[in-house]
């Protein structure tokens, strides 16, 4: 539904604490984890958009749910 992490410029250098040869090296470079599927006009002016909208918020919330928890370790 969203295919990969949004692309955003990642950091030149990996962050103060991780060391250059981490197995998630380059996720841990991305500044930003966000998703983003598209939607077409009639997509967004048909009848079914509100339970499109309810359906993408659910598949959303377990990303969602995990990076809440990863960040208030």
């Amino acid at each position: 539904m969203f295919g990969s992490l949004y692309e955003d410029r990642p950091l030149k250098r990996m962050p103060k604490g991780f060391s250059t040869d981490h197995p998630h090296a380059e996720l841990l470079k991305h500044k930003t984890f966000a998703v983003v599927r598209p939607l077409t006009q009639a997509v967004i002016l048909s009848p079914a958009f509100e339970d499109i909208v309810v359906e993408t918020y659910l598949e959303l919330l377990p990303f969602r749910t995990y990076l809440n928890r990863a960040l208030s370790v």
